[in-house]
């Protein structure tokens, strides 16, 4: 065996042991969340700072995409449970990733629209088939040969109930998907 060999296959081995460890977080979260064991912890956080944490930490799997946030200017305070909107945007970012062409831009909007914010995630993927749109935020949807995707580590009707927040899926053109 080579060094590159090596090397190769150990960062293959990382990257498999990150998945890994992302799907059983969205289990015992969605196992908490049904059982009624993950109460939320509702701090007030700057917008901004969920993004960029949130992009960071993702730094490796966004690698073949030119990531573009647009943030606002000014301090945007939301009342959040940090964990959990992270997670839930790190979801929304890596099946972007996943499902868009290498080399593509994913986009990250924050739009503040009277006490309204919207955190939106577009990117260049093949879209949702319009049968799955009512489906989308159901605990976890897989996708077919197309290659759509989309997986919620939570159970989104209660987590919608219990955060007051809402969530939504629509297509802007129908080569561009919106979440």
């Amino acid at each position: 065996m080579t060094k590159k060999y090596v090397k190769e296959v150990s960062h293959q081995l990382l990257e498999a042991s990150d998945r890994l460890n992302r799907v059983i977080e969205n289990l015992l979260d969605m196992s908490r969340l049904n059982s009624g064991m993950l109460a939320l912890k509702l701090e007030w956080h700057d917008v901004n700072d969920l993004i960029s944490v949130t992009v960071k930490k993702l730094e490796k799997n966004l690698a073949h995409h030119v990531i573009k946030t647009h943030l606002p200017s000014d301090l945007l305070l939301l009342d959040i449970d940090f964990r959990l909107m992270e997670h839930a945007l790190s979801n929304l970012l890596l099946n972007a990733a996943a499902y868009s062409p290498r080399g593509t831009e994913i986009h990250l909007w924050v739009e503040k629209i009277g006490e309204i914010v919207k955190i939106l995630v577009e990117d260049q993927g093949v879209g949702i088939p319009e049968a799955s749109k009512e489906k989308i935020f159901e605990k976890i949807l897989s996708g077919n040969e197309d290659g759509w995707n989309r997986s919620w580590s939570f159970d989104c009707e209660k987590h919608r109930r219990s955060s007051q927040g809402t969530h939504q899926c629509r297509d802007k053109l129908s080569e561009w998907g919106w979440f």
